[in-house]
């Protein structure tokens, strides 16, 4: 049900495998996409490994979410994208970028590590270590961080924040500034 498109491409019978070579395309029935310049694929175990040098490698579910990076590990089978050299995942208006992440095409969990910046319309957020889910909107603090506002400024290591009803659980001594409060505790709802 995958089928993949280029310019030009060596199949290696013996291995199994393909090295394609500008403008790769890659469709599967579920409708996701990937585009890349050069793509290494192993049919054995069903891997991809797609690279651009102009642009970013492109890697989208086909329902509103897509990662970009320069390099993008794919596994077909179990629909995971990983990056090592830097990417970001835009889901609808949110921007997450980071060195290093993982994005399962399938269950929509990311997780993003090393500068990790969250870019959305109501927030900002620096952090080490954060989980991201496109289907459920819901954001998992696992390292420091800080969440930023028009209103307040959010300092957590351990939580989670449900963007779309608005309600959060962080832990692990946690804190809160607004314009005239300021709120620290073990434990934070």
């Amino acid at each position: 049900s995958d089928t993949l498109y280029c310019d030009s491409a060596f199949f290696y019978q013996e291995q199994n495998s393909v090295e394609a070579f500008g403008d790769v395309a890659i469709y599967q029935a579920d409708g996701t996409t990937a585009f890349a310049e050069y793509m290494r694929y192993t049919g054995n175990n069903k891997k991809v490994f797609m690279r651009s040098i102009d642009g970013d490698v492109e890697l989208s579910d086909g329902k509103g979410s897509t990662l970009w990076s320069k390099e993008i590990y794919y596994d077909l089978a179990s629909k995971t994208g990983i990056y090592k050299r830097g990417g970001t995942l835009q889901s609808d208006a949110t921007i997450l970028s980071s060195m290093n992440g993982i994005y399962n095409l399938k269950t929509k969990d990311a997780r993003f590590q090393n500068n990790v910046e969250v870019n959305d319309p109501e927030y900002h957020v620096i952090s080490g270590d954060l989980g991201y889910n496109t289907a459920t909107k819901v954001v998992r603090f696992f390292g420091p961080s800080v969440v930023t506002n028009d209103k307040s400024i959010l300092q957590t290591s351990n939580g989670v924040y449900n963007t779309i009803t608005r309600t959060s659980h962080f832990t692990d001594r946690s804190s809160i500034l607004n314009e005239s409060q300021y709120i620290e505790a073990d434990t934070l709802d």
